[in-house]
C-alpha cells in the first residue's frame, strides 16, 4: 500500500492532516502503521526499508529486536507502565515502582536497551548507599528495574536479562524497624485520641476509629484513606470490608472480615453517613502525613514513639494487626492471608518478634495437649498407663 495522509474529524468536519503515514504488514502477519513522514517521498523510503526488514527477519537475517534497541528506554518504560496497569496494579504502586525505574534510568544514564548494564547499576546503587539509602530501599530498586527488563525480554524486545545475576537479598538489615503495639498502649491510644480536637483534617474521634480499623484489618494507609461507606458491609454474616485491586497494594481485590464487637463500634460511628462518602478524606494519607499524625496522638497519650531502636510509625499497626493474630493463637497461613502477604517469611517475621512471656504462656499450652493424650480409667478399674505412650 501506498503512503496516505490520515483523516481526522475536526469541527464535524472531516480533513486530511498534513503528514504522511505508511501501513505495511509484519513477519507475524501483523498489520503496523507509523506515522508523521513529512513528505509522501519520506513515507515511500520508510515503506521500502520497512517491507525489507520484514523479510530479512522471515528469512532469519533480521532480528525482530533489533528495531526496539533504537527506542529508547523511557518510551519503553511507558510500555511496561501501560502492561501494568492493565494487569490491575494500583496507581500508587505504578507511581513507586515506574519512579524507581526513571531514577536509576537517568542515574545510569540508561538511555537505550544496549546501555543496560550491571556493573553501571551496582556503582550507581552503591553511591546511593552512601549518600544514606537503605539497603532495604535498594533492594526495591533492584526489584523495580528488574520488572522492566523482564517485560523487555518477555516481549521480544531485550534477548536476555542483562540483571540476571544482580541479586535481591530476602534478608536486608532494616533502617526503621517498626514495633507493634502493646494492648495497653493501644487502648491508652485509643482513648486519649478520642478526646482529641482535629489534626491534618481530621477530627480526634475519626483519627481513633481510623487507628482501630487499620489495627482490624492490616490496611495500609493508602488503602484506608481509599474507603468509603459502600466498602463495608455490616448485614453480611461475617461483615466483612472489601476493595477492589485498584486501591491496594498487590492489586488484587482484599476482603477482610470484621469481629462483631468492632461492627458494633462501626455501626454507630457511621450512623448518618452515605455510601459514597470517604471514611476518611484528604491528604493525610499522603507524603508519610500519617506517621506525622499518629506520632502527635501518640505524644499526646505519653506513649514513646521509639523502644529499643523500634519505631511505632503509621505501618507499625500493621504489625500490630499480625502480631495480634499471633498472640491469639492463629494459624502463620491463615495469618499470611488476612496479611495479604505474598511470601509467609513476611508473616513468620512477625511472630518471631513476639516477647519471652508470650513465648513462654504458648510452651504451657503443650501441657493440655499432653493431659488430654492420657487416658481415663477403664470400666473394670484398670488404671491408665503412666509416663510417655
Amino acid at each position: 500500500m501506498k503512503p496516505f495522509r490520515k483523516t481526522v474529524t475536526k469541527n464535524g468536519k472531516k480533513t486530511k492532516v498534513n503528514t504522511w503515514s505508511i501501513r505495511y504488514r509484519n513477519a507475524q502477519g501483523k498489520r503496523q502503521e507509523e506515522h508523521g513522514f513529512l513528505t509522501e517521498e519520506e513515507g515511500w523510503y520508510r515503506l521500502k526499508e520497512a517491507k525489507k526488514e520484514v523479510e530479512d527477519e522471515r528469512l532469519g537475517i533480521r532480528d525482530p529486536r533489533q528495531k526496539n534497541h533504537l527506542k529508547p528506554l523511557t518510551e519503553h518504560l511507558e510500555d511496561f507502565k501501560k502492561a501494568i496497569e492493565d494487569e490491575g496494579v494500583s496507581a500508587e504502586q505504578v507511581k513507586l515502582v515506574t519512579g524507581r525505574v526513571r531514577r536509576i534510568l537517568e542515574g545510569c544514564k540508561f538511555n537505550f536497551p544496549p546501555d543496560l548494564c550491571p556493573l553501571a547499576l551496582r556503582s550507581y546503587l552503591a553511591r546511593l548507599r552512601k549518600d544514606g539509602l537503605s539497603e532495604q530501599t535498594a533492594m526495591h530498586y533492584i526489584r523495580a528495574i528488574k520488572q522492566l527488563t523482564l517485560f523487555l525480554v518477555k516481549h521480544k524486545r531485550l534477548q536476555e536479562n542483562p540483571f540476571t545475576e544482580v541479586k535481591v537479598k530476602k534478608e536486608v538489615e532494616k533502617r526503621h524497624p517498626r514495633r507493634a503495639l502493646s494492648f495497653v498502649e493501644l487502648n491508652k491510644l485509643l482513648g486519649t485520641t478520642r478526646r482529641l480536637g482535629p489534626f491534618r483534617g481530621l477530627s480526634g474521634p475519626d483519627r481513633a476509629i481510623l487507628y482501630l480499623t487499620a489495627v482490624q484489618t492490616g490496611f495500609r494507609a493508602s488503602e484506608l484513606s481509599s474507603i468509603l461507606v459502600g466498602d463495608l458491609n455490616l448485614d453480611q454474616d461475617p461483615a466483612v470490608v472489601v476493595l477492589d485491586g485498584s486501591r491496594t497494594k498487590n492489586g488484587k481485590e482484599a476482603k477482610i472480615p470484621l469481629s462483631p464487637t468492632f461492627v458494633i463500634t462501626l455501626r454507630s460511628w457511621l450512623e448518618g453517613k452515605p455510601d459514597t462518602a470517604t471514611l476518611w478524606p484528604g491528604n493525610w494519607a499522603r507524603n508519610k502525613e500519617a506517621g506525622v499524625m499518629l506520632q502527635h496522638d501518640l505524644k499526646a497519650a505519653g506513649i514513646p514513639y521509639e523502644v529499643n531502636g523500634h519505631f511505632a510509625d503509621f505501618h507499625a499497626l500493621r504489625k500490630t494487626f499480625v502480631t495480634n493474630l499471633a498472640r491469639s493463637g492463629v494459624m502463620p497461613k491463615v495469618a499470611q492471608a488476612l496479611a495479604r502477604h505474598s511470601d509467609i517469611n513476611l508473616t513468620l517475621g512477625v511472630y518471631t518478634d513476639l516477647d519471652m512471656d508470650e513465648l513462654h504462656e504458648a510452651i504451657g499450652r503443650l501441657d493440655g495437649i499432653i493431659k488430654s493424650e492420657e487416658q481415663p480409667p477403664s470400666a473394670e478399674g484398670d488404671q491408665a498407663p503412666k509416663g510417655p505412650r
